[in-house]
Parts: structure tokens; C-alpha cells; sequence
């Protein structure tokens, strides 16, 4: 199983907080928040995954994946690729880069969890 955390946007003096972790095994993807029960963190909710009790399943996972990288379709995806260093679409390690470039305000995605980033789990 291969996973990434799903990290908040650094929140000024307080630094960034694990949201939860994305994890993928045999093209499946899952996502749990890690919250610890701390309910007072509603903002740190995920749009695509409005329950903070739930554990998310791949169809319902893809929209936040989708969210993230580009399309295999994109008539820009080799320069995506290249970005990315990249030789040919790899959805996982496509995931990995974009989750720390991505556009995103609510959420970033670290193979390796940041120093400093604040844990309830």
C-alpha cells in the first residue's frame, strides 16, 4: 500500500496539520481523515469528503484526485510532464508531485509529512 499525507495549507504562525491520508493499493484509492476526533477542526473538512467520521473509497476518492492532477487528455500533459520529470503518465507519481504544487487551498499531499506540521492522530 502506498500512501501520502493529506496536509492543511501552512496557517500562519500555527503551521500546517495533518488532515488525513490518502492511500492507494492495486489502482485503489482510500482516504481517512486523522483528526484524532478533534470536531473543532471542521475547517480543515475536505469538500469531497464532507463526513469526518468516514472512511472514503476509491469512486468517491477520484473526484478529489481529479482535482489535483491533470488529464491524461490535457492538450498541455507533456508539459505537465515534464515538470514533473516524468516520462510517460503515471497516475500515482503524477499525484505525488501535483499534491505539493497543486492549486488547491484546502489541501496538499507529502510522501514524507513536513516538518513541523501539527499531528492529532
Amino acid at each position: 500500500m502506498r500512501k501520502l499525507y493529506v496536509c492543511s495549507k501552512n496557517m500562519g504562525g500555527d503551521g500546517a496539520r495533518l488532515i488525513g491520508i490518502l492511500s492507494e493499493e492495486e489502482g485503489k484509492y482510500q482516504f481517512e481523515y486523522r483528526l484524532g476526533g478533534i470536531l473543532h477542526e471542521w475547517f480543515l473538512k475536505i469538500e469531497e469528503f464532507p463526513d469526518l467520521s468516514r472512511i472514503y473509497l476509491d469512486a468517491e476518492v477520484r473526484p478529489f484526485v481529479e482535482r489535483i492532477i491533470p488529464r491524461r487528455e490535457s492538450r498541455y500533459i507533456h508539459g505537465f510532464l515534464k515538470a514533473a520529470e516524468l516520462e510517460q503518465y503515471d497516475e500515482w507519481e503524477f499525484l505525488k508531485y501535483c499534491g505539493a504544487h497543486n492549486m488547491r487551498e484546502d489541501a496538499y499531499l507529502y510522501e514524507c509529512l513536513p516538518d513541523g506540521v501539527i499531528r492529532y492522530d
